[in-house]
């Protein structure tokens, strides 16, 4: 989860972006601020045909901001190879979105990786607490479907990656014992989901056992698809954590 430094968050710091254009000598062409007044951050940049695609969070309002929707919200930028803006649009509720990860969906657009803590908006489907929100949308940015997924505690992103069918995976973790979870017996478990190609949840897999589980990474590699987990042992084993690998059967 991403969030502004204790120190600078009571100094009123506001961090904001910079784009910076280089060419190949290293030398600057230009400098922009992006965002406005609140905080603003970029966290994945994407390379895309003619350009890039620049995706984060952000609480700014300013004239050539989209309307905000309250708290932190999704925010993507297209921007020309030149380095000037072609569309930014945000997503989310009055409530705070933060940005995890993007996952290219070929010649249809993308799909974003967040939390939310909203249930509002075009978040629906929330479950109370912080839950993993699943964005779809157009090459234009359009926004064209969402998913929530928790339980009434806390629950936060690993990865995401396509199923070759249309659809998708989306794992995580959690400390709920309700709503998409279900109940389990450790403190925190993590989860797999599976999502069809309209969002709707198709299947939900629980990852670990009695011992405290986090998904920490779920990624597409040469080989398939790898979780990387760890597993917080009862203190009466002598071992504090492990660290725990799988592949994905496809």
């Amino acid at each position: 989860e991403q969030g502004v430094d204790q120190t600078e968050a009571e100094e009123g710091y506001e961090p904001q972006p910079v784009l910076v254009t280089i060419d190949s000598t290293g030398t600057v062409l230009s400098e922009q601020t992006l965002g406005g007044d609140g905080e603003s951050r970029i966290i994945s940049a994407l390379e895309t045909d003619g350009g890039w695609l620049l995706a984060g969070q952000t609480s700014a309002t300013s004239a050539l901001m989209p309307t905000g929707r309250g708290g932190l919200d999704l925010w993507v930028m297209q921007l020309r190879s030149s380095g000037t803006l072609s569309w930014q649009r945000t997503y989310g509720g009055s409530g705070d979105e933060r940005f995890y990860s993007l996952l290219p969906v070929a010649g249809n657009g993308h799909l974003y990786l967040a939390t939310t803590e909203s249930d509002d908006g075009q978040i629906t489907g929330g479950h109370g607490a912080r839950d993993v929100w699943v964005v779809k949308v157009s090459a234009q940015g359009a926004f064209e479907w969402q998913q929530t997924l928790g339980g009434s505690e806390a629950s936060s992103c690993a990865g995401a990656i396509a199923d070759g069918k249309g659809g998708y995976y989306v794992a995580g973790s959690s400390t709920a014992q309700d709503g998409d979870i279900g109940w389990h017996t450790s403190m925190t478990t993590g989860f797999l989901a599976h999502l069809a190609e309209n969002g709707n949840l198709l299947s939900m897999e629980l990852l670990g056992g009695a011992e405290e589980f986090r998904t920490v990474q779920f990624e597409r590699g040469e080989e398939g698809a790898y979780l990387l987990g760890a597993v917080r042992r009862a203190e009466t084993t002598g071992i504090a954590e492990e660290i725990w690998l799988a592949r994905l059967a496809e």
